[in-house]
């Protein structure tokens, strides 16, 4: 597929991760055909016939219901905190079920005023959000903000720093402050 470069972040989210080769509006030719060169020296013998055919493979599938299903749990996990409000003692638990899923390729952050309270994979506590879940495919753009306003849902990107690597990523604001985020990881080898 091919984008004009500045509209490829209202490419939908299940499109992104396939290959898009972008252009620029003075329609620089030179870049583009190294673009392409680049892009076409990745296909190998395994094609898909459609991006639907790719969305559906088991691996991509299998990453998304991960992290939906580990939304769902750590809602379960984290109810008994909602009465008193979200404190040190969740965020104890969070820390518990980020060592249970440390090798499973899946992890939960914690946001609170836009500082990030948990996560793995080398962000520092209290860093400001609005520094994580840069997407590669939309200009290393952070998705952080659309999912505060959105509140809830699911995002499907690659994250800047992790070539190779998609991202599910289910969210949920919980109370008044929490937001959730749940990643799944696959690898482009397992897709």
């Amino acid at each position: 597929m091919i984008c004009q470069e500045d509209q490829i972040s209202s490419l939908p989210f299940d499109l992104k991760h396939h290959g898009v080769i972008p252009y620029s509006a003075a329609l620089d030719r030179a870049s583009f055909s190294a673009a392409l060169e680049a892009q076409l020296a990745k296909v190998d013998e395994k094609m898909e016939d459609s991006p639907v055919s790719g969305f559906l493979n088991s691996g991509l599938s299998y990453c998304i219901q991960r992290a939906l299903a580990g939304r769902r749990e750590i809602k379960k996990r984290l109810a008994p905190f909602s009465g008193i409000g979200y404190g040190e003692d969740a965020l104890v638990e969070i820390d518990r079920i980020n060592q249970k899923w440390a090798g499973q390729q899946m992890q939960v952050s914690v946001i609170k005023d836009d500082k990030l309270l948990r996560h793995q994979g080398g962000m520092v506590v209290r860093e400001d959000a609005n520094n994580m879940l840069k997407d590669v495919i939309d200009n290393n753009r952070t998705q952080y903000p659309r999912m505060k306003s959105y509140g809830e849902g699911l995002w499907l990107g690659s994250i800047e720093g992790h070539v190779g690597r998609l991202t599910a990523i289910a969210y949920e604001k919980l109370g008044q402050d929490w937001m959730i985020a749940i990643e799944a990881h696959v690898w482009q080898g397992e897709i």
